[in-house]
């Protein structure tokens, strides 16, 4: 597979795979310049993955030490959630396990009948 024939601002090679009828990749194509434009003028501006959009901070309706805050509050919330949801899904699986346990009651086990789960608390 050929690679990009186009020069980085470094100085290097674009290691990118080039297209299949182009000597360049998607992102160096001069066919292409005006669609990477925009799409490149995006970057940032969406939000995503909790990230708050910026478009306040941009324009300046929001204070950009407000809006970084925003961004961890946010971040802090996503991860409250999903250490919520982690630990529910381990008591779930304890509350199973032990339901097993009592059903195959184990009466001539070493441990006195308690079960594997009682046994390494």
């Amino acid at each position: 597979m050929k690679t990009c024939s186009s020069i980085r601002n470094d100085g290097e090679r674009c290691q990118a795979p080039a297209m299949k009828s182009s000597e360049y990749c998607n992102s160096h194509d001069p066919d292409r310049a005006e669609e990477n434009k925009r799409r490149y003028s995006k970057g940032g501006k969406r939000g995503g993955r909790g990230r708050p959009r910026v478009d306040g901070v941009q324009d300046g309706t929001v204070d950009k030490g407000r809006g970084a805050v925003a961004g961890q509050l946010l971040n802090y919330m996503i991860r409250c959630v999903q250490v919520e949801m982690q630990a529910r899904e381990q008591e779930e699986l304890v509350e199973r396990l032990e339901a097993l346990e009592r059903e195959m009651s184990f009466p001539h086990s070493h441990n006195g009948g308690r079960g594997a789960l009682r046994t390494l608390r």
